[in-house]
């Protein structure tokens, strides 16, 4: 009689089922879904993961059942060349703005480096020598070697602002930094101190060029100034 049948069994929860696991040799198991509830937890299954409930004939990822795919962790944040992708380069004007602001804290450096020299200069009493220059007298040994020195000393100064920078935390200089923007290489990689060294050599190269180097960044593709093409380098918009 109708009465006497029993009423349909819902469908077991993927929990209570039994799993297969694709293992490198052979398949593993069977286990509960919760134990593969565990074994995601632990990071020893991965959503590429490929598994099978008993009785199924064909292997499915861990991600494409409903079930697990919540319990899988988020994928990591894009790295490489998958995240170029993504980005905005920097143009032409953006990039000058930033170059003036690098250039007035550079100056806020170099008077510092030159009160230092300033000081030097009155305390060895080299002030008091200058005299004979009036009398048409050649520059006496020390005053030239302090020439020498204060030069050696600005030109440190402005290679440490761009490697240290460039290759540090913010991977830009301030004036790129207080702009928004940043460097990466061809792969979406952090620049290193040796390629950011390279890189503010190449600005030497934009001057032989009469700076078409750097003008070429108003209408090359990605932005891209001579000393960018030369070190695999761009400039794009964000903040690390």
């Amino acid at each position: 009689m109708a009465s006497d049948m029993l009423p349909p069994q819902p469908p077991k929860h993927p929990f209570e089922s039994n799993w297969y696991v694709q293992g490198p040799v052979q398949a593993e198991g069977p286990f509960t879904g919760y134990t593969l509830k565990d074994m995601i937890a632990k990071r020893q299954i991965g959503g590429d993961t490929n598994v099978a409930e008993v009785g199924a004939t064909v292997w499915t990822r861990l991600a494409d059942v409903a079930a697990f795919a919540p319990l899988l962790p988020a994928p990591p944040p894009q790295q490489g060349a998958a995240a170029l992708a993504s980005v905005q380069y920097a143009g032409f004007w953006i990039r000058l703005l930033a170059y003036i602001i690098d250039v007035i804290v550079l100056e806020f450096f170099a008077a510092i480096a030159g009160g230092i020299v300033g000081v030097v200069v009155v305390v060895s009493g080299v002030v008091g020598k200058l005299q004979p220059l009036a009398t048409g007298e050649p520059l006496p040994p020390g005053y030239i070697v302090l020439f020498w020195i204060a030069g050696l000393v600005g030109l440190a100064v402005t290679i440490g602002y761009n490697v240290s920078f460039n290759s540090g935390a913010w991977q830009a200089t301030p004036g790129k930094r207080l702009l928004g923007l940043h460097l990466i290489t061809l792969t979406g990689e952090p620049v290193g101190p040796w390629l950011a060294f390279a890189r503010w050599a190449g600005y030497i190269l934009d001057g032989l060029t009469l700076y078409i180097g750097f003008l070429m960044i108003g209408w090359t593709r990605e932005k891209t100034g001579l000393h960018d093409i030369i070190c695999g380098t761009r400039v794009v918009y964000g903040k690390l």
